[in-house]
């Protein structure tokens, strides 16, 4: 019988040759735009901060900038669907599960390794953000610094990084989630809907308490005047948003082993 490990692996061979994964590495784009235009001193860049930027914000800095573009969510959903969906609508998933008669243990095998891909191109972007902000920002000594981290902004920094992978996470599970009852593309319109409105209903008072997006957006703001309200702003989002990445894990495998195939 084949088991976790071995599906893990035939998943990762199937990621290496995505689509949505080679998009997913246009990414590298924005540091690469951002970094040339500085170093040329484009007046396409502007800098509006009265401190100068170091590496540590620079990456965290360009993780937002990624986060900002929409794009790359419907990139992740697409990711997903396709892994899940796709495959029940070719019928190709019935070579799984003709060989393994659990299907939540084929269901976390997706996740999982769409988990470690993602979690692995941020850490990547991460990196190559790093090596252009020495290569090519830091030539700009009126804007940038060779400080790598500032202790009084570092744990602001971390939590930010930390809050854009886990809605990444969040993507992936609930996307795979609407696959197992929607058609592929169909589910990833929906996702698409349901997070603009999630987006919004940020901006409104008393429903943005529910909206994953208002919690991220005050941490990326950085106007917290101690540690103790920032961790409990950023406590507050990763319960929520674990919350419904774990019901959308478990409603998505409840729904798997029911669907008829």
């Amino acid at each position: 019988m084949v088991n976790f490990h071995t599906v893990y692996k035939i998943e990762w061979k199937k990621i290496i040759k995505r689509r949505e994964l080679i998009a997913f590495f246009t990414m590298i784009a924005i540091p690469l735009l951002y970094s040339l235009g500085a170093y040329f001193e484009s007046s396409i860049i502007v800098f509006n901060s009265d401190e100068k930027e170091y590496a540590g914000s620079f990456v965290v800095n360009m993780l937002i900038f990624g986060k900002m573009l929409f794009i790359y969510f419907l990139i992740a959903a697409l990711f997903a669907t396709k892994s899940l969906g796709g495959e029940i609508e070719n019928r190709s998933i019935l070579l799984y599960t003709q060989r393994i008669p659990n299907r939540a243990k084929i269901y976390r095998a997706k996740l999982i390794s769409m988990y470690s891909a993602i979690i692995s191109i941020i850490i990547f972007y991460s990196i190559i953000s790093l090596i252009l902000y020495y290569v090519f920002v830091l030539h700009r000594e009126d804007i940038a610094t060779k400080q790598f981290l500032r202790a009084d902004e570092f744990l602001n920094l971390l939590y930010i990084g930390v809050g854009i992978t886990f809605l990444y996470l969040f993507v992936i599970s609930f996307s795979m989630m609407l696959s197992t009852f929607l058609k592929s593309n169909t589910a990833t319109i929906l996702f698409c809907l349901l997070f603009i409105i999630f987006t919004f209903i940020a901006e409104f008072p008393g429903l943005k308490y529910i909206s994953f997006e208002y919690y991220l957006g005050e941490l990326i703001e950085m106007n917290f005047t101690s540690s103790f309200e920032l961790t409990k702003v950023f406590l507050i989002y990763v319960t929520l948003i674990l919350v419904m990445t774990i019901a959308s894990n478990r409603i998505g495998i409840h729904l798997f082993k029911r669907r008829d195939l």
